[in-house]
């Protein structure tokens, strides 16, 4: 057994969700946040059994996408005449989804 953790952007979580239930496998979603940009993701949680683990990895590859995000960097905080300065926005790359499997020694179902 295996559990997979994908980290998928928000936008593209109710489409893995939905493509994961439509081949038979159920998983646990949680709302979270975080890294570099601090942009709002889901996390899902599968738990499957390991001949299973690259049908999962294939499906959620298949319902992410990769993004351009703009970062707006915030003003600097030193006290000096350039304190005034806003750096201009940079555009960043988000890929579309982080994804870890992990072995499970005991699932239950209760």
């Amino acid at each position: 057994m295996k559990l997979v953790i994908a980290v998928v952007h928000e936008r593209d979580a109710a489409k893995c969700v939905e493509a994961l239930n439509d081949r038979g496998l159920t998983c646990t979603r949680f709302e979270s946040s975080g890294g570099f940009l601090e942009r709002k993701n889901a996390t899902l949680f599968i738990a499957v059994d390991e001949d299973r683990v690259d049908t999962v990895v294939e499906l959620i590859t298949r319902h992410v996408k990769e993004r351009v995000e703009t970062l707006q960097a915030s003003p600097t905080a030193v006290s000096t005449p350039l304190a005034a300065f806003v750096p201009p926005p940079v555009d960043v790359e988000v890929h579309g989804a982080t994804i870890i499997v992990v072995p499970v020694d005991r699932f239950e179902k209760i």
